[in-house]
């Protein structure tokens, strides 16, 4: 298959679709070389390239909407019902964790695209949670806090983090001396992503938990997380093009297991919606009632 040519006669528009790629930065001048001028279409390197290139920037296109349908719901019903403010933040400071990752990796924008948008996105649902949940000031305030200082200490984070292998080496050999490796770790761009792990379980599982203990999932939408489900598995396999385009050894461990974790939790919650979706219709339906019954009374 990956060593088909297309016919001649396609020749003129391949050159001119590769031309505008190109242009665009999508195909670089190598595989623009053997894609559109060899017309060697089906080069394995190249098509995967391409194909990388294109689902990243259709995920970040797709990114920029995906929590669209969730907003509505929050406009529409008035509410923040459901929604585990916790959760939210933390989900923020992850797509933040990736974003930064990727950017002081010197990856290119269709690497990390959808995570600035998802940030975008989850800014909104902030805001509208604050406005229908009448959060305190102090409360605004320390989270506002809180992701200064995050922007702050990520600046100009290294690389390098030190001797990480032969840490790790040393933590299973059980030889934690304070001396060794481990003293000379410093902070670097990688412990963003090893930060993303714990971080993703701790803005899903509360998320999980509510709906299981509350019999509904609120203004959580399938949608969304079914979105968010297809494309965690397109980046598994975007980050491993990534990892070849920049010329690394092999694919980076760190996004891949965040991408893993990020599909099997949504996969949890897109089964919740499933499972609870009459008593939620239920509680919304309520939360809408009592929402204009508030908006009525305001106005006599």
């Amino acid at each position: 298959l990956f060593t088909m040519t297309v016919p001649a006669v396609l020749g003129p528009v391949l050159q001119l679709g590769g031309g505008v790629l190109l242009g665009l930065g999508v195909v670089e001048e190598p595989c623009h070389t053997t894609l559109f001028v060899e017309r060697q279409l089906f080069d394995e390197t190249c098509f995967k390239a391409l194909v990388s290139q294109c689902l990243g920037i259709g995920m970040t296109v797709f990114a920029a909407i995906v929590k669209v349908p969730q907003i509505r719901n929050m406009v529409a019903n008035r509410s923040a019902t459901g929604l585990a403010a916790l959760s939210t933040y933390l989900e923020t400071l992850m797509y933040c964790c990736g974003a930064a990752y990727f950017i002081l990796g010197g990856s290119d924008f269709t690497a990390y695209g959808e995570n600035v948008m998802l940030i975008l996105q989850n800014v909104v649902i902030i805001l509208l949670m604050w406005s229908y949940s009448k959060t305190s000031a102090l409360h605004i305030v320390v989270v506002l806090a809180a992701f200064l200082g995050f922007a702050v200490m990520v600046r100009g984070l290294p690389n390098d983090c030190g001797q990480l292998n032969e840490c790790i080496a040393s933590a299973m050999a059980m030889d934690m001396a304070l001396t060794g490796p481990c003293s000379q770790l410093q902070p670097c761009r990688e412990w963003l992503m090893m930060a993303s792990a714990p971080l993703m379980l701790s803005s899903r599982a509360p998320q999980i938990w509510n709906n299981f203990a509350n019999g509904h999932t609120g203004i959580l939408s399938i949608a969304t997380l079914t979105a968010n489900l297809i494309g965690s598995a397109a980046r598994i396999f975007t980050t491993i093009e990534d990892a070849k385009k920049r010329g690394l050894d092999g694919p980076e461990t760190a996004p891949i297991v965040i991408y893993s974790l990020s599909m099997a939790m949504n996969l949890i919650m897109a089964l919740q919606c499933v499972a609870y979706r009459k008593e939620t219709a239920k509680v919304l339906a309520r939360a809408a009632a009592e929402a204009q019954a508030a908006g009525d009374k305001k106005k006599q």
